[in-house]
């Protein structure tokens, strides 16, 4: 039986037998802190997630600790625009996996070339992005990464954003939860909503 191109790199990525259970479908980014893949939920194969596999760490253990510690008020985390972490765990080679719903769109800082996202649209946007922030904050928590690189937007059903990552500083860097480092963030991105 042949297969095509794209078959063949998903059955070499696939995570089948492994403590991973996601099954790869395709890379879609690389970074220095690992790649991230399109993936599906195993063993039923329900459910679309980005899965990113970080590079291997020495402090494995306390990534797990603070996944767990963090669970409960990530998962209070509800707003529409916020796509949080939803499983941390190890790879059979004992490299860090995170899991958070995979988000469709373009990134907000490629907003200039998308020439049919006018003021209103861009207000809403905003909107938006505020929102997903005072979220997390009510949850307890912050984001630490907000930036136009976190944030997707769709225009399929109307302007949608989402605000990527929620979690990840927190569970891998061991970062503090400091609301103002959010507030100073938004404050920088959201300064391209006059323009």
């Amino acid at each position: 039986m042949d297969l095509c191109p794209a078959c063949l790199l998903a059955t070499a990525l696939a995570t089948d037998g492994r403590s991973c259970p996601y099954n790869i479908v395709a890379p879609i980014a690389e970074s220095r802190s690992g790649t991230t893949y399109l993936a599906q939920s195993a063993p039923r194969g329900r459910g679309i997630v980005a899965l990113k596999i970080l590079t291997a760490r020495d402090e494995v253990d306390e990534v797990l600790a603070r996944y767990e510690r963090w669970k409960p008020a990530i998962a209070r985390v509800t707003s529409a625009n916020v796509a949080a972490l939803t499983d941390v765990g190890l790879t059979e080679e004992g490299l860090v996996y995170l899991a958070s719903p995979f988000v469709p769109g373009w990134p907000l800082e490629s907003i200039d070339e998308h020439k049919s996202i006018g003021p209103d649209a861009r207000v809403n946007i905003a909107r938006q992005i505020t929102a997903a922030v005072a979220a997390i904050h009510d949850a307890g928590l912050a984001h630490l990464a907000v930036d136009a690189s976190h944030v997707r937007v769709s225009v399929t059903n109307g302007v949608h954003a989402t605000l990527l990552g929620l979690g990840v500083r927190l569970v891998v860097d061991g970062d503090h939860p400091s609301a103002d480092v959010d507030r100073i963030a938004l404050a920088k991105l959201l300064s391209w909503s006059g323009r």
